[in-house]
């Protein structure tokens, strides 16, 4: 009997390796972020001073309608905390790093998995860019390739996605609370 889940199979200790992934992700990504954001300051070069991660949620918060307003609300905290992370680990961390796998070398070194983890990463950093947002990409594509780092390696630490997902979530928390209240 072995203590290890199977690849799809979810398991309690993908929650203790995703919210340990999440701290990690979380920590480097603001550190990045700060850094990225003073360069910037630093060169001159001008980014949206208020920047989202999350565009409908913001958008959301203009409506007038109180109920409406809070029913909508509601809506995008269920898309970004629970829908996003299954989706996009889904296509990252399973349909993408599975080709990546078979892709890979027979008798794999760890040169080719660290390759395969950091590519997957900034795959997954890229997919963050956006046209509309100019300079102020800088720092939201090197958190979200800093967090695709860290969740790559949950996913070929565990094998599965789901440790991933959770600190996908658990990220996708975090930066909600902190836009919520302004921290």
């Amino acid at each position: 009997m072995t203590d290890i889940a199977a690849p799809n199979q979810f398991s309690l200790k993908d929650v203790g390796y995703g919210a340990a992934g999440s701290c990690v992700s979380l920590t480097l990504g603001y550190g990045g972020m700060l850094g990225a954001k003073q360069l910037m300051q630093y060169w001159g070069v001008k980014g949206i001073e208020t920047q989202s991660y999350f565009y409908l949620y913001e958008f959301i918060g203009k409506i007038a309608n109180g109920l409406l307003r809070t029913i909508l609300k509601s809506m995008a905290v269920v898309y970004v905390i629970i829908l996003v992370p299954i989706i996009e680990e889904w296509f990252f961390r399973d349909l993408i790093y599975k080709w990546q796998e078979s892709v890979s070398p027979p008798g794999e070194k760890l040169s080719t998995r660290i390759y395969r983890v950091i590519s997957n990463g900034l795959i997954f950093g890229a997919f963050h860019f956006s046209l509309l947002l100019g300079w102020s990409n800088i720092p939201i594509v090197i958190v979200s390739t800093i967090a695709g780092i860290a969740f790559a390696l949950l996913r070929e630490w565990t094998g599965n996605r789901w440790a991933s997902t959770v600190a996908h979530s658990l990220n996708n928390s975090a930066v909600l609370f902190i836009n919520f209240f302004r921290i």
